[in-house]
């Protein structure tokens, strides 16, 4: 008997966690209109609009950078970031702040009040290192 209550410990606990993925990312998949992804390369960077950033807009390339993030929690390294994935609506508002480590495989974010940790896909690695990689000389750390 005891068996079988911690399988359903385990299946209720897989659910809730499934509940809160599928729920940020079906939001950001609806109303994700716009990702600005900020990359802190300037050393003496004051505000969010010293650092370097790329906008994304292409329907297709959004949908692409929400799936790299997985629902596999990540531990809770110690890491700093390098840089934030920023989701906007159409009006500009902002869905949510993701930042990211590429070294440590990943995001860190606040979905209806509850911290998350999650890896980042492999696609989403790539691409987020080629960024980083890409940043001008003149203005990397």
């Amino acid at each position: 008997m005891a068996r079988k209550n911690r399988i359903v410990v385990v299946v209720l606990c897989a659910a809730f966690l499934a509940a809160g993925y599928a729920s940020y990312r079906g939001v950001l998949s609806r109303e994700a209109e716009k990702i600005i992804i900020y990359l802190y390369a300037i050393e003496d960077a004051k505000t969010v609009e010293d650092f370097y950033k790329v906008e994304i807009t292409n329907k297709d390339d959004v949908a692409k950078t929400i799936r790299y993030v997985t629902g596999i929690p990540s531990p809770g390294y110690k890491c700093g970031y390098q840089g934030k994935i920023a989701y906007y609506r159409e009006d500009g508002g902002v869905l949510l702040d993701m930042q990211f480590n590429t070294d440590c495989n990943t995001v860190v974010f606040v979905y209806d009040d509850k911290l998350y940790n999650r890896r980042i896909s492999g696609r989403g690695l790539r691409d987020l290192k080629a960024l980083l990689e890409n940043v001008p000389p003149e203005k990397r750390l």
